[in-house]
């Protein structure tokens, strides 16, 4: 076994978590990705194209949280998908 200090794993998403308080009217791209259980680079791609709803705040990518949900339920109830 190798000694010193454990590495963390090469898949772990290195944004920090922060825990929000008050109105979560929107999610980071990395919430949504855990959601989708997908990576972040996908789930921006996914933005881009709009495949996933989303919107720019000072250039920075923020998923609509009620719209985000609303359109992973229309997922579900149209049958099963395509790989995303």
């Amino acid at each position: 076994m190798p000694r010193g200090k454990p590495t963390e794993p090469k898949n772990k998403i290195p944004y920090k978590r922060v825990k929000r308080k008050g109105n979560n009217r929107v999610m980071y791209i990395y919430e949504a990705a855990e959601i989708l259980d997908i990576g972040v680079n996908r789930a921006y791609e996914l933005a881009r194209e709009g495949v996933i709803p989303s919107i720019k705040i000072g250039g920075r990518v923020r998923v609509p949280t009620k719209k985000f949900y609303e359109w992973l339920e229309g997922l579900s109830e149209s049958g099963p998908q395509q790989a995303v």
